[in-house]
């Protein structure tokens, strides 16, 4: 919040020793299947995380209509996302960089259950139209 950057040597390890992947400038966070749930990256241009880089801002990248599980994906990125922010004694914000509230959270855990529920019936209905064939 106060624009101060980070010190890249601790986000370099922190997100190391939390096991993400390190992929072209960015990292993600993968299933043990090796699917990507997440990935970070700075969130000052040009977005890539190395030894040289400068930031205050680290964002956190969730497409739920590619992870197999939305509602599970979103609750790791949050569980990672506290940790993470405890760790570089930072804040979670919005996309909008305001502070995330509990009702924000709320709603993004209901968008992610929706798109969950969506692929639920995807799946169903072409599993069901691939059999009666």
């Amino acid at each position: 919040m106060d624009k101060s950057n980070f010190n890249i040597n601790q986000v370099l390890t922190l997100l190391k020793n939390l096991d993400a992947k390190y992929n072209h400038g960015f990292f993600s966070f993968c299933e043990i299947s090796g699917e990507e749930i997440f990935r970070i990256a700075s969130g000052i241009n040009p977005g890539l995380i190395e030894l040289e880089t400068k930031t205050h801002v680290l964002l956190l990248a969730l497409d739920l209509h590619q992870v197999s599980d939305p509602a599970k994906a979103f609750d790791i990125m949050l569980e990672l996302s506290s940790e993470i922010s405890e760790k570089l004694h930072a804040s979670i914000c919005d996309a909008n960089r305001a502070p995330l509230s509990k009702q924000m959270i709320e709603h993004l855990k209901c968008k992610a259950q929706d798109v969950s529920r969506i692929k639920a019936i995807e799946n169903t209905s072409s599993t069901s139209t691939s059999t009666s064939t």
